[in-house]
């Protein structure tokens, strides 16, 4: 199984979103054949030293209506494929990061722990029977990204993520780039994140709007917010999680 990990966050900076695409390996192999044959016939690529160079699909710069054409077929793509797409949306203010480390600690280093955190939570009921797995994360802007993967590998290379065999859950762990051919898939798990966090920000960028709208008439949503969403609720391969911190009462 290749796991794609991307970030979002609302323009007011109100709410943390980290979405995971997960492909099993033969599936991430067609899915990367498809989006590089597309953008081979959409010409979307410009030339570097007389070599392709593929231009990124990002649903923050969605901007004419060739890119509209691909991020579409983008999803499609995804949602006619056996691969699946899984989302956490957390408020921020339900976040308290002197719980994810000391006072001395820069902020960045809370927030490796906080994303690795909510990550964990986010994959580690789909991991059972995998094996050798890979988690490869676009460039984290909000968090120090280094530290962010080695808390990941001490939670699923360890033996207690082996679940009774000799073999890590995930063996791979690292950083990539989404503009790098081998990682075209996150750009799909951009379009799909980005789409939730259009529905935060309420935006009116027209570009933006049809590839919103192209993705709930594909789910049969009227939209990505919370009342259309429960934890275990999903549609097809798509399901979005609206965490909320679990409120514990005193037994009188």
């Amino acid at each position: 199984m290749i796991l794609h990990l991307d970030e979002s966050y609302d323009q007011d900076k109100k709410y943390l979103l980290l979405g995971v695409l997960f492909c099993p390996q033969k599936t991430a192999k067609i899915l990367l054949e498809k989006i590089t044959k597309l953008k081979e016939e959409e010409k979307f690529f410009v030339l570097s030293r007389k070599r392709k160079v593929y231009k990124e699909i990002k649903y923050s710069k969605l901007r004419g209506h060739k890119m509209i054409r691909i991020a579409k077929k983008l999803i499609d793509f995804f949602m006619e494929s056996n691969a699946f797409f899984k989302a956490i949306v957390i408020k921020k203010n339900d976040l308290h990061l002197e719980n994810f480390g000391d006072n001395k600690e820069h902020k960045n280093m809370k927030e490796a722990r906080v994303y690795k955190k909510f990550t964990e939570i986010l994959i580690s009921k789909h991991l059972k029977n995998i094996k050798h797995g890979s988690l490869f994360a676009d460039e984290l802007l909000h968090c120090k990204g280094d530290r962010f993967c080695e808390f990941m590998k001490q939670a699923f290379t360890s033996p207690k993520y082996f679940h009774g065999l000799s073999v890590p859950t995930l063996q791979t762990i690292r950083k990539v780039s989404s503009s790098a051919k081998s990682s075209q898939l996150i750009q799909i798990c951009d379009l799909l994140l980005g789409c939730i966090t259009h529905d935060l920000n309420k935006t009116k960028d027209k570009e933006k709007n049809k590839i919103r709208n192209y993705l709930c008439e594909k789910l049969d949503k009227p939209n990505l917010l919370s009342e259309n969403w429960k934890e275990d609720d999903e549609y097809r391969n798509y399901a979005i999680w609206y965490w909320k911190p679990k409120i514990y009462t005193k037994k009188t």
